[in-house]
């Protein structure tokens, strides 16, 4: 028995002892697979690597310390080549000193020595500038890679550091336009309507030193009884864009000031804001006052005096004389509401091409320095290189066209074939110079003239004088539009002293009114012009410019600023062809909902308005009526939904004045 026992103790040792060897056997196995699998992710992760950096859009350096602790430049990516425009294969091995011999004086070799050595991260921004100007800027990252190694990291950011010093010269040239205007600039937040921009009209006004402006709620510029209405208007605003009311302003010291306020919606970075213009309208309240009262006492006068016709006539004469000054200040401070209301939109048409003026300018400048040198090249030039010379700059003779840029690029690219064909290894740069240049020949010419040993340099000419054209058309074009808007400013604001009528030409008052209020029309309108042969017609031409004015600008807000507009003018012969100087019919038709049936009788009364609160003070179209009437004129007008049509019938003009010839014309 005691044999039997030791033999079955001993088998079943041998079993577990075999269980174990197969136990240890698997876990073996397990563990060479997974360090197989993790070599073979590494190898995947290490290839992911390298195709990132290759790959990447920014640049990248790679450095490695040597014995004596020197950094040697040993590797780069595609993008670095592109973005420094060198070829990197050939500074392999160098030190830093050697590769890159402009860093030797910066701290950039001793901060990528600390990453190397310590792996301090470190970021900078490279600038550098010419005459006042940036001439290139790259934004660098620089970290340890591995132990004494690193990488330097870095983009092309000369764009965005120009596009931010222009960013910077529009807001001077901003803040300078709002501290010129007429009146009080205000910039409030929202929903919060604290204050938080003004001008110094702003301070001069009411009394209040900077830091008391700053933050101050919108609520305490006004009178409890006009505070509903100023918050009703920024509501409006906020809801629709843009809104007016007038209400007074308390000074300070409580001086009270009507205004008639303009706001518009801006939106920044996800906040909203107020921001707008507040024109002074003491002058226009005061006449409408004055209006009002003279009217009171002339009723009154006729009631008393009716028995006193001498006397009551001279009292009517002088009371005439007082109501006509008074209708020529609500005349002017209509205009100057106008030009309030349109202060905004005038400044953005005139901010656009005084900046292309200001840019061209630069450009030239830059340019003409290089003339004396241009001009002392183009004598060292042979015969025929003078004239490929001549040849590729004969394009800038004319004025530059600006084709779309898909055929700017076709263009380009065939260039740029012909070019490579012949060998040249700038050809993408020299391409785009002939392009600038505005050369228009045929490749065959220009694989003729790419012959020519210096015709890199030939062309670089052509391209630097075509810079000084192509600045002198944008200053030109950019001149020719400011000083449109400013024609069309200093004419209607023009006031004759003169009561005399004198003629005008209604189709040249009518662009006049339509460049004034082309922010307006920009919402939306679409203008069209239906303009015959016209004699002049006389007038007071800076009164009838007003009605053009009114009548417009009607129409336009009639149509909520988006809809069809169209001008019509007529010469009409007199009535059954006899002699006689006829009349000219001028239209002013819009789309919108129309006038309603209800209120048609009533639309030519004075302080009669359809305009919510704070839009029109009512004296529009009644002012057109009388200032039409002063020169035998008329108005009428015909509406129903989808079409007003408001007609003017004005006299020709006097006797001696040739009548078209072609008669009628559309």
């Amino acid at each position: 028995m005691p044999i039997l026992e030791a033999m079955a103790l001993s088998t079943g040792s041998l079993i577990l002892a075999a269980l174990l060897l197969g136990l240890f056997v698997l876990v073996l196995r397990e563990q060479r697979r997974k360090a197989r699998y993790a070599e073979a992710k590494a190898r995947e992760y290490a290839a992911m690597s390298e195709a990132l950096v290759l790959n990447s859009p920014r640049g990248v350096h790679f450095y490695e310390l040597d014995e004596g602790d020197r950094l040697v430049f040993s590797g780069y990516n595609r993008a670095a080549d592109r973005i420094l425009g060198i070829d990197h294969a050939s500074l392999i091995g160098k030190s830093i000193g050697e590769a890159f011999p402009g860093l030797v004086e910066t701290e950039v070799p001793a901060r990528y020595l600390e990453a190397a050595l310590e792996g301090k991260a470190w970021q900078t921004e490279q600038v550098q500038y010419e005459e006042g100007r940036i001439k290139g800027a790259y934004e660098v990252i620089a970290f340890q890679t591995k132990r004494r190694a690193m990488a330097a990291v870095f983009s092309d950011i000369t764009e965005a550091k120009r596009a931010s010093e222009e960013l910077e010269r529009q807001r001077a040239f901003t803040k300078a336009l709002i501290e010129s205007l007429p009146g009080i600039f205000y910039l409030y937040d929202y929903p919060g309507l604290k204050l938080r921009w003004w001008n110094r009209n702003h301070e001069t006004a009411f009394g209040y030193a900077t830091e008391e402006l700053a933050g101050m709620d919108i609520r305490s510029w006004h009178v409890q009884e006009a505070k509903a209405a100023v918050l009703e208007a920024v509501e409006a605003c906020m809801r629709e864009g843009s809104a007016q009311v007038e209400a007074p302003l308390v000074a300070k010291d409580g001086k009270r000031t009507p205004y008639l306020l303009t706001g518009t919606r801006f939106e920044s970075g996800g906040e909203y804001f107020l921001i707008g213009v507040g024109i002074d309208i003491s002058e226009r309240v005061e006449a409408e006052e004055e209006l009002r009262l003279l009217n009171q006492e002339l009723e009154e006068r006729v009631v008393e005096r009716t028995s006193l016709l001498s006397e009551a006539n001279a009292n009517l004469q002088g009371a005439l004389r007082e109501l006509k000054a008074s209708q020529a200040k609500i005349l002017l401070s209509e205009k100057m509401a106008a030009l309030g209301q349109l202060v905004a939109g005038l400044a953005h048409e005139l901010n656009t091409p005084l900046g292309a003026i200001l840019s061209s300018c630069s450009t030239s400048r830059s340019a003409a320095s290089s003339l004396p040198g241009l001009l002392a090249r183009h004598r060292a030039l042979s015969e025929p290189e003078a004239a490929a010379f001549a040849r590729i700059s004969a394009g800038l003779a004319c004025d530059p066209v600006w084709a779309d840029r898909a055929e700017e690029r076709r263009r380009r690219n065939g260039l740029r074939a012909c070019l490579e064909a012949a060998g040249l290894a700038e050809a993408s740069l020299l391409a785009e110079q002939l392009v600038d240049s505005g050369y228009a020949g045929s490749g065959e010419e220009l694989a003729e003239l790419a012959r020519l040993p210096r015709f890199d340099e030939i062309v670089e000419m052509a391209h630097d004088i075509g810079s000084i054209c192509r600045a002198d058309y944008i200053i030109r074009t950019a001149a020719e539009k400011a000083a449109r808007v400013i024609l069309a400013l200093r004419t209607y604001a023009r006031r004759e002293e003169d009561e005399r009528l004198s003629l005008a030409d209604p189709r040249e008052q009518l662009e006049t009114v339509l460049v004034i209020l082309e922010s307006k029309l920009k919402r939306g309108v679409e203008v069209l012009r239906d303009y015959g042969e016209l004699p002049p017609v006389p007038c007071h031409p800076d009164r009838l410019s007003q009605v053009w004015m009114n009548l417009v600008n009607n129409a336009i807000q009639a149509m909520d600023y988006r809809g069809r507009l169209e001008l019509v003018a007529r010469a009409i012969p007199p009535a059954g062809g006899g002699p006689g100087l006829g009349s000219v019919e001028v239209s002013v038709i819009d789309d919108g909902p129309g006038v309603p049936e209800s209120i048609r009788e009533r639309i030519f009364e004075p302080f009669f308005t359809t305009k919510a609160s704070g839009e029109g003070s009512g004296l529009g179209l009644d002012i057109c009526r009388r200032i039409l009437e002063e020169i035998g004129a008329t108005i009428d007008f015909e509406s129903r939904p989808g079409r007003t049509r408001f007609t003017v019938s004005l006299p020709a003009g006097p006797k001696g004045v040739a009548w078209p010839s072609g008669g009628l014309s559309s």
